[in-house]
């Protein structure tokens, strides 16, 4: 059986903002299955158990300083974000994504705004990429999209301007569905595309981050927020990158979910420039077999092959009784 949690959103946002106490940590404190009330005058003696690394000693006095004017507080953050349009969605609700659920370290609050039954789309594919894209990947970019939202497949991306704006503009322009996962939801980044975030959310769309709107984040953020970008998918699109791109961190942890990855076979394509800034990451992945090469003749086979993947994650999924 899953765990469940006698925790509220109020009391889960509280034990977050501890510092030290991590997204580990408040899975394991939620899931004690004791009150807010009876977890914050726990011991340290039984707090330690659940709290680990070089900051335990700060986590455990800081749960213990929590209270229920805190709680009061984060009571009245939600009503904010809510007024916003914005929800708060735990790993306890019923569709939280599943799959996320089956990940590593899945985050155990995610905040969004839009569709939330884009949650748990049956098909989803991500489109990812170089901010600096040529015009043939461009092009590559939108024509995907185009193609698999066709097919029935959520559109997902990180919002960026280049490839990423390429792979939403695709699913928009064919009707279809997309999903944009950020480090907020609020504070649109880049600013230049908070109009596609807009457009995105009225065309029926989703935006989602899992931290908490309007802070302030570091580069570690853009990372951890890559995981969530092939989470949300069976397949994976990486369109253009260099070396050193943050696409091939999307790339990285799409192989570490064993979702499918594929790379376009530039080779096919009339006078690209096979710039190494914008191609090195792309011939990296293809030269190591850990993405396959595609075309436009290969789609029907890729969908085949992501509708597999999707099968064997529900497998996985099945091993877990949801509630």
């Amino acid at each position: 059986m899953a765990s469940k949690t006698k925790l509220t959103k109020a009391e889960l946002l509280a034990l977050s903002s501890v510092k030290g106490v991590g997204i580990q940590s408040v899975k394991s404190l939620a899931e004690t299955n004791i009150s807010f009330d009876d977890l914050i005058s726990s011991t340290p003696e039984f707090l330690e158990k659940w709290i680990k690394g070089a900051n335990r000693t700060e986590a455990i006095a800081g749960i213990n300083a929590l209270s229920g004017d805190i709680v009061k507080r984060f009571s009245l953050k939600i009503e904010n974000l809510e007024n916003k349009d914005i929800e708060v969605v735990t790993l306890w609700d019923q569709d939280y994504p599943d799959l996320y659920r089956i990940l590593r370290n899945p985050p155990p609050l995610i905040y969004i705004r839009g569709n939330r039954a884009l949650l748990n789309s049956p098909k989803s594919v991500a489109v990812v990429g170089t901010r600096n894209s040529s015009r043939q990947a461009h092009q590559i970019a939108v024509a995907t999209a185009e193609e698999f939202s066709s097919r029935g497949y959520l559109i997902v991306s990180g919002l960026a301007e280049g490839i990423d704006t390429a792979g939403h503009l695709g699913a928009l322009k064919n009707q279809g569905e997309t999903a944009a996962i950020l480090v907020d939801v609020e504070d649109i980044y880049p600013k230049a595309n908070k109009k596609l975030a807009e457009d995105i959310v009225s065309s029926n769309g989703l935006l989602l981050s899992e931290n908490f709107p309007g802070q302030a984040f570091g580069k570690a953020a853009f990372v951890s927020r890559d995981r969530l970008q092939s989470g949300l998918c069976v397949g994976v699109f990486a369109i253009e990158s260099g070396v050193k791109g943050g696409t091939m961190h999307t790339a990285r942890f799409a192989r570490e979910q064993s979702r499918l990855l594929y790379c376009p076979d530039y080779s096919l394509v009339k006078d690209y420039s096979f710039n190494w800034d914008q191609y090195s990451g792309i011939q990296k992945l293809i030269d190591s077999g850990e993405a396959r090469k595609y075309s436009a003749k290969d789609y029907n086979t890729i969908n085949e092959n992501l509708l597999n993947v999707r099968e064997k994650l529900r497998s996985d999924l099945s091993q877990i009784s949801l509630f």
